[in-house]
């Protein structure tokens, strides 16, 4: 099963900066860490996006995978989730949870959820590639 964040009304959102815009290379990934959120940042083509570090499938590092055609490869088992809306190209129904995020005089910002979501991994319904490895 996947579990989505719950998209913050307007009113809720909370935008925090988590890192300058400069240390993320175009082409290039970034991990950090803010208020129990593990979040991946890509920049592609000057647009930076923001998701959950961890992937629905096995929760292995989205950061530590590879950029490709829009998606992040993860390392595991190479499964690819676009970018602009999480969807995994591999298994239309998993979806990676994406971040708002803004640039602001040079800093990412992303809008955080009122409280830490839980792991939207859940190994157990989200199948397998490939016989259980």
């Amino acid at each position: 099963m996947v579990r989505d964040l719950e998209p913050p009304s307007k009113s809720a959102r909370h935008f925090v900066t988590v890192a300058p815009l400069d240390q993320l290379p175009e082409g290039g990934s970034l991990l950090v860490q803010k208020d129990g959120h593990d979040i991946a940042l890509f920049r592609v083509q000057g647009k930076v996006y923001a998701m959950s570090d961890l992937c629905p499938h096995m929760g292995d590092s989205l950061s530590a995978g590879q950029l490709w055609d829009g998606a992040i490869i993860c390392p595991r088992h190479m499964w690819a989730f676009r970018l602009n809306d999480g969807v995994c190209e591999d298994v239309p129904t998993l979806r990676a949870s994406l971040y708002e995020v803004r640039v602001v005089d040079g800093a990412i910002q992303v809008a955080l959820p009122p409280n830490p979501s839980p792991s939207t991994a859940d190994t157990e319904d989200s199948g397998n590639c490939d016989g259980g490895n």
